[in-house]
């Protein structure tokens, strides 16, 4: 009889915690694991978005009747504003 080495004695039923997935599996636990902050954050940025560009909508609509707008030294508001919105939305 073959002596028993107690250093070997494993359970062979323990499966170290794991299992197999394919990668539709994977890509969807990765995809939808923080969903919560990425859902989050979206808001916080369109509620940016909302705070910052309604007023400037509403004060443009403010006299619909009179045809020009004067708006001097308007490039480096609009400049600002352009990377604002790129950074808002990631473009």
């Amino acid at each position: 009889m073959e002596k028993k080495n107690p250093y070997l004695n494993l359970d062979e039923t323990h499966d170290f915690g794991f299992t197999f997935s394919d990668e539709e599996e994977v890509v969807a636990v990765t995809t939808y694991a923080n969903l919560p902050e990425q859902v989050e954050d979206l808001q916080n940025r369109l509620r940016a978005i909302r705070k910052i560009y309604l007023p400037f909508l509403e004060e443009l609509n403010q006299d619909p009747t009179k045809a020009y707008i004067r708006w001097p030294n308007r490039k480096k508001f609009l400049d600002e504003e352009i990377v604002r919105l790129k950074q808002l939305t990631g473009v």
